[in-house]
């Protein structure tokens, strides 16, 4: 599966994470110095790797680009490396810790700052997404380029931090409430296996593609809309063969070893006089 880059990505980054986690909670300044620094140096490496090899801003999606992933030079050299997708993992980091300390002293923001951030951030993710289409349809220079690939990920990263943390701090208003409705329940507990299937579903469309298609945005909708429903579909049944008795098994584990923990005897806390009882 083209997708399981991501998986090799988080697990080195999460072998990396407790080194930030452990100076937050001993040496609270350093450790925040400590990530601020790591999020702008992850920042820009994409833009310093981007000057030095002469690369394009993204993976762009043509068809040529597509037909063979493994052999891709951008998709495996620099697409899926951990170095050029650190900067979105340091920043959930970031927001977590802030988010703790939100939460953990009861601040609230301002409204005339939380509107701000709000504007902000929806201006930013706006910008990040569609910003791309400056790349297909006309030349562009080297420099754009080099602010996309340095920019872009930073960007959406922090729209969508902020909305992370307004919706668990209580500025999201009535975002907050819709996010949290019990409908999206079903689908959050299937997001992860619907990720590991959708390029399934991808590439199964795709190549069974015999004949030119006209593109509008009927059809482009139609599409969305079809493999969206697939992905689901297909991620219920890895979710019901795999991932869900994987977790029940996990559960039973960890009780058993909590039943375990509390049955055990704990001859250090008894006192003498209950000792010379027993043996009396």
């Amino acid at each position: 599966m083209f997708q399981s880059w991501y998986l090799s990505v988080d697990t080195q980054l999460f072998f990396i994470a407790p080194i930030f986690i452990y100076l937050l909670y001993k040496m609270r300044q350093c450790g925040k110095h400590l990530l601020i620094a790591a999020v702008i140096c992850t920042s820009l490496i994409p833009f310093v790797v981007t000057f030095l090899r002469q690369l394009d801003p993204t993976l762009l999606v043509y068809a040529d680009e597509l037909v063979d992933l493994a052999s891709n030079n951008y998709y495996i050299g620099y697409y899926i490396k951990t170095h050029m997708r650190a900067s979105a993992y340091f920043v959930g980091l970031l927001t977590g810790y802030l988010v703790h300390v939100m939460q953990a002293k009861g601040k609230k923001l301002h409204n005339v700052l939380v509107r701000v951030a709000w504007l902000i951030s929806t201006f930013i993710g706006i910008a990040t997404m569609f910003s791309i289409c400056r790349f297909y349809r006309s030349p562009y220079t080297h420099i754009e380029s080099l602010l996309y690939a340095a920019l872009h990920k930073l960007g959406w990263n922090l729209s969508v931090a902020w909305l992370v943390m307004a919706a668990t701090t209580g500025h999201a208003g009535w975002l907050q409430n819709f996010l949290s409705s019990r409908i999206f329940a079903p689908i959050s507990r299937l997001t992860y296996c619907a990720y590991l299937s959708n390029g399934i579903v991808e590439l199964y469309h795709s190549s069974t593609i015999r004949y030119g298609r006209y593109q509008s945005y009927v059809n482009l909708e139609n599409a969305m809309i079809s493999h969206t429903v697939d992905t689901f579909i297909l991620a219920f049944v890895l979710c019901l063969l795999f991932e869900s008795p994987i977790h029940a098994l996990e559960r039973i584990l960890l009780r058993k070893v909590g039943r375990h923990e509390k049955r055990a005897p704990s001859t250090e806390n008894q006192s003498p006089s209950t000792s010379e009882e027993q043996v009396a």
